[in-house]
């Protein structure tokens, strides 16, 4: 079965700082087989809060977005301790 992330962007404070994080992030998403879907583009919202970008990436398998999402959270974890607790 497939998996998906989808990611609703509601403020970009610095888009220079949005457009280097997009860089990592499609390197790691991409070496596990993830395939964008949507990045940005024209909408309207219909229902609930406006956001200024929604992203959606499409994975071979569940497994692997959630796998990915773990190493992601350990990542941000050990970054956080280095720059907060060191």
């Amino acid at each position: 079965m497939k998996g998906y992330w989808i990611a609703k962007y509601k403020k970009a404070e610095d888009a220079k700082k949005l457009g280097s994080y997009a860089e990592k992030a499609l390197k790691a998403i991409t070496d596990f087989g993830g395939k964008p879907l949507v990045r940005g583009g024209k909408y309207i919202t219909l229902e609930g809060e406006e956001f200024i970008r929604t992203v959606i990436w499409e994975f071979s398998d569940y497994d692997c977005c959630i796998k990915l999402l773990q190493i992601q959270k350990l990542s941000r974890s050990v970054v956080y301790s280095q720059k907060y607790c060191c």
